[in-house]
This record gives C-alpha cells, structure tokens and sequence, in this order.
C-alpha cells in the first residue's frame, strides 16, 4: 500500500496499481477478516482510478469504493474518518445534474460532516473541504443562500491554517464569486434587477480580490475578465465590458492555445455584449463564431454550449423584433436542454420562461390588433 501510494504520487498509475492489487491479494490471503484493512486497499484502488480520470476509471473507481464502504460498515471497529472519505468520493465522483440526486448529494455531504466534525479539530483541512463540496451541491440545486454559508465557512477554515494568496483559498474565492454570478443571472430570469445587481456587484468584488490577491496564472486571469466583462454586460455598463473582453482576448491570443475551451465564451460573451448596444448583426457574428469554434473542438459539452448561443440568438431575435425567429431558437436551445438535463433542472428555465412571455405576448398583440379592427 505504501509502495503504491508513492508511485501515484508521482503519477505512474501502472505501478501504483499494480502494488495495490498486490497489498489486496496479501490481505485476502493471509488476514481476510480484516476489514478495516481489507477496506482501505479497495479505497486506494478506487482513488487511484478516479485520479486517472475518464468515464471508464470512473466507473471503476465507484466500484472500488463501494466496495470499501461495505467492508467499512460491516467492521466491528470502524474508522469512521475513512467511512466520510468514502462516502465523500462516492457523492462527489456521481454528476448533480439529476434534482433527485443532488438530494442525495446532500444528505450524503451533511452525513460527511457530521462524522468530521465528531472526530477531526474544527479548523481541520478536510472539514473546510466538505464545506466547499457542500456549498457546490446546494449551488447545483440553486440555493444560492445555503450554497453562499458553506463557502464562507470554507473560507473562515482555510484561512486559519493558510496564507491569503494559497491557491485553495483562491478556488473557493472563485466558488463564490461563481456563485454570485449565477445567482444575479436567474435573479435577472425573474426580472428582480435590483438584486440581480447586486449579487453581479458582489461577484466582481470577489473576482477583484483574486486579482489583488494573488499572481493567478493566465487560464484564470483570462476567465476572471471575461466574466467580469459578463457582468458588466448584464449591468449595462457596454465599454467596461469590452474593455475586460479585449484584455481577456489579448491573454488568450498570446498565452493560451487557439482551441482553448473557453475562447467560445468569449466569442458568445462579445456577441452579448453587441446585442445588449443594439449592434444585432455584429451580435449575430460573433454568436456564429462561437457556434463555429465550437464545431472544431472536441468536448463532451458540446450540446450545451450549443443551447446556450441558439438562446443567445434568439435574444438577440427577440430584442430586435424579430419574435418568430425568436420563438424559433428558444426552441430549439429548450430541445438542446432537454436531451441532457431533467425537466426540473435550473438550465431549462430560461429558454422556458423566454418561449412564455414570447407566447403571452403574442397573444396580447393578437387581442389588441382585434380590437382596432373591429373599432
């Protein structure tokens, strides 16, 4: 197990795994009835494929720690810190997309730090780590509230044993400032502006911090700038955002890969920001741009970021006057949605709420055109 633990610190799974079955296959021989023991070899199986990544070591990986999970519960003495841990990589390793299973996710993270907390000091690393996990899990479901006291309690604990600019501190800088994004964009949704403002104006406080911070590396500096030039978008504030879009585009342009995941929300973003001036066909090019680089690379997202520029569009269409292409493309970025996400999920309220109000007022146009003809 030792052996194996120190060749997957140093990333050669091949070897790592290969002394880890061999500690499983000692421990099924001579000391079966150990299942502490017997749990922890099924437990560093499972971490080792799930370091490795891809959907196959996925699999693998929850295999492995369901198997230690078992194993750990059925022990006449158990360790109840490696029970959390295992329940913590089982939670964490299954998607939150299905409502029922971030449910799930959450009781199983609470039960996660209930047993930390019985057993580890307050301030504990693993104990700030839950915390954040946790804070992720009620994002995923949007409550935003409860999403918001977990990270702030991260925060609070990191920040005892870490100094300001640690780049785990910085992550959960980046969790809430995420957070206050989404947050002000469905705010926005449900047309409660004032709010809406306020959780951008809370989000560019902490995407500002990180910058202050911190020297961050230039993926990040650039994703910092582009969703402030977001933000600044959505708070009308047109030349602020494209003076963060540009600076975003010149990091990108000079330090990061041409097909680099997040140009396209770059090119979605700048077509957002054209469309909100009333620029619609520059608004519609860079919207075709984004379609374009997203033809051209390899993601498994793609649908989704597809849905996302069809709705753009059809803003673009609908604040243009252009309501039966409008209707079109939330159509279609409602389908896009749908094929991945469940009925209930938060994805879908938007191009659902946007296919409503085009229906309500069409149908009030209708009445009021009735009534001028029949006057």
């Amino acid at each position: 197990n030792f052996i194996g633990q120190a060749y997957s610190s140093k990333t050669n799974y091949e070897l790592a795994l290969k002394n880890y079955e061999t500690a499983l296959e000692l421990q099924l021989k001579y000391n079966p009835d150990n299942l502490d023991l017997l749990s922890t070899c099924y437990h560093n199986i499972g971490l080792l494929h799930k370091e490795k990544k891809g959907d196959a070591n996925i699999s693998l990986a929850l295999k492995y720690y369901e198997a230690a999970l078992q194993l750990g519960l059925s022990s006449s003495e158990r360790d109840e810190c490696l029970i959390a841990t295992t329940i913590n990589n089982i939670t964490t390793l299954r998607p939150n997309t299905d409502p029922n299973q971030i449910d799930n996710s959450i009781e199983n993270l609470k039960l996660v730090l209930d047993i930390r907390s019985k057993y580890l000091p307050e301030a504990h690393p693993l104990i700030g780590i839950t915390h954040s996990t946790l804070g992720e899990a009620y994002c995923a479901k949007g409550d935003y509230s409860l999403g918001s006291k977990h990270f702030e309690q991260s925060l609070k604990i990191k920040q005892k044993y870490l100094p300001e600019n640690h780049p785990s501190i910085i992550i959960t800088y980046f969790d809430i400032a995420r957070l206050y994004l989404d947050k002000g964009h469905l705010e926005n949704i449900f047309n409660d502006t004032q709010n809406g403002n306020n959780s951008f104006l809370l989000s560019l406080h902490y995407y500002q911090h990180i910058l202050q911070s911190t020297s961050p590396n230039y993926e990040n500096i650039a994703l910092i700038y582009n969703n402030m030039g977001l933000i600044h978008t959505r708070m009308n504030q047109f030349e602020k955002a494209f003076n963060c879009l540009q600076f975003a585009k010149n990091i990108y342009d000079q330090y990061l890969p041409s097909d680099h995941i997040n140009l396209g929300a770059w090119y979605k973003n700048m077509g957002k920001v054209y469309t909100f001036k009333g620029d619609y066909q520059q608004g519609l090019d860079y919207y075709k741009k984004a379609l374009e680089f997203y033809h051209t690379i390899t993601t498994s997202e793609k649908e989704i970021y597809y849905a996302l520029i069809y709705f753009n569009i059809g803003e673009l269409y609908e604040l243009s006057h252009n309501f039966i292409d409008a209707l079109e493309y939330y159509q279609i970025s409602l389908e896009l949605v749908s094929k991945i996400q469940p009925s209930t999920h938060k994805d879908l309220l938007e191009p659902k709420y946007a296919i409503e109000r085009l229906k309500k007022n069409r149908k009030k146009s209708y009445r009021k055109c009735f009534r001028c003809s029949c006057s």
